[in-house]
């Protein structure tokens, strides 16, 4: 399994790779929706649910979601698990975004199934800052997933820039 999380300017970028079916499931355990906690409390501020047609997903992303656990619960370190209210905020649509078969990083060789997708970071308006950590499991809840992304402070990197400008122009003096 693997799961990806990449912000880049105002847009986050999210993947996920994994052999447990994301369309019909697996051994009657459902897939579950991604979760995202914007201030590192380990609550989770916003789901996003989704859903498959062919390669088509559709997500919808909430704020406040109201969880359901996994299955079992000596499985609690997985939860949440799946989305099942709130306020939603945004839906967003893919035509092709989720894939299935074998991919050479397959170290296995079996199926993966793929889900990717993107959204404004606009959108996270209780976000004030900071890593967004992302979380993914499926209803039995024996693997999940979490990845931290790191937003990129706007001041940080101009006085880096400021810093190394000023690097050069010390260089350029002393070689005069």
């Amino acid at each position: 399994m693997y799961m990806g999380l990449r912000i880049v300017g105002n847009t986050v970028y999210f993947g996920l790779q994994t052999g447990f079916d994301l369309v019909n499931g697996s051994q009657g355990f459902a897939p579950g929706d991604f979760a995202i906690d914007v201030d590192g409390d380990q609550v989770y501020d916003y789901a996003i649910n989704f859903s498959i047609s062919g390669s088509a997903v559709t997500y919808t992303l909430y704020e406040n979601p109201v969880w359901e656990d996994v299955v079992y619960s000596q499985h609690n370190i997985s939860n949440p698990f799946r989305n099942v209210g709130g306020d939603i905020i945004d839906t967003f649509f893919f035509d092709t975004g989720y894939g299935s078969g074998i991919f050479p990083n397959n170290i296995d060789g079996g199926v993966s199934h793929v889900l990717e997708g993107f959204f404004d970071l606009s959108a996270l308006d209780l976000h004030s800052g900071g890593d967004i950590l992302l979380h993914w499991t499926m209803e039995c809840g024996n693997d999940y997933l979490q990845v931290t992304g790191v937003v990129p402070e706007p001041t940080s990197l101009a006085m880096c820039g400021a810093g190394l400008l000023g690097l050069l122009i010390g260089r350029r003096r002393l070689r005069k």
